[in-house]
């Protein structure tokens, strides 16, 4: 559907405002023409080339959660023929060697050109209640299973850490800490246990969301009953890594 429009708009040398509404959805772009671009992506940025009059308007709530989702705000003028920066690949390398201060300068740049509003609700006359979620005895049970898997776990990995028979290094051997040139490698055992950190990390955030699915529903069962409209804002849920590694797991697939 967005390919038929972009078509429709081939001839037009003229034309009125372009709104982008809910243009985060774009942010999956590869402009170098790589695999990962999608079609609502490709979409956009084949409108913005081929309306060149038309003046573009970005609106988002979340316009760019990281500096890799920018690449269909090609109008900004930020990379290209005339600025500082060949393409965008030169401008994110730059910009995030820069880190967070870059990135402030960026927006205070573009602001102070009248490219950048940024816009909240009012709080006035905003109340809020915070309501404890009740545990239900299987949840409990479930919670304290897997914390005792977890623990289980780090047992485990504490006493193969102490193992010389353990092969950490894949050498078939017990000394391969020295890579070529005399570079020192990661200890893969430190490695191993800052991995299971993080996903011990992760797991319990995801069952703290879980553990107040019920009470939700509850609440929002009532106040719909009551003509009220609801909004549930989910945070912490994973779904960002999960995609990255089912994608991940998709290329490895292919490859085979």
């Amino acid at each position: 559907e967005g390919k038929k429009k972009v078509k429709k708009e081939k001839t037009r040398k003229t034309g009125g405002l372009i709104v982008f509404d809910e243009a985060h959805k774009a942010k999956n772009l590869d402009p170098s023409g790589g695999m990962k671009s999608t079609a609502t992506g490709l979409a956009v940025q084949d409108l913005q080339f081929k309306c060149p009059c038309s003046p573009v308007l970005y609106s988002s709530a979340t316009g760019a959660t990281e500096l890799k989702n920018m690449a269909y705000m090609v109008r900004l003028g930020l990379w290209g023929q005339g600025t500082s920066f060949e393409d965008f690949k030169m401008f994110r390398t730059k910009i995030e060697r820069g880190g967070v201060a870059a990135m402030e300068m960026l927006a205070m740049d573009l602001k102070s050109q009248g490219m950048y509003s940024c816009r909240a609700l009012s709080y006035k006359d905003v109340t809020f209640e915070l309501i404890q979620a009740p545990l239900s005895g299987k949840f409990k049970e479930t919670y304290n299973a897997a914390t005792a898997l977890w623990q289980e776990m780090l047992t485990l990995l504490k006493r193969l850490k102490d193992d010389l028979n353990v092969d950490w290094y894949g050498t078939g051997g017990t000394s391969g800490r020295i890579a070529e040139g005399g570079a020192r490698k990661k200890d893969p055992r430190e490695v191993a246990l800052s991995q299971y950190w993080g996903c011990s990390q992760r797991f319990s955030k995801q069952m703290l969301v879980c553990s107040k699915v019920e009470q939700v529903v509850q609440l929002t069962k009532q106040e719909l009953a009551r003509g009220k409209s609801v909004v549930i804002s989910m945070w912490s849920t994973g779904e960002a890594r999960i995609k990255e590694k089912l994608e991940e797991i998709k290329k490895q697939k292919k490859k085979k």
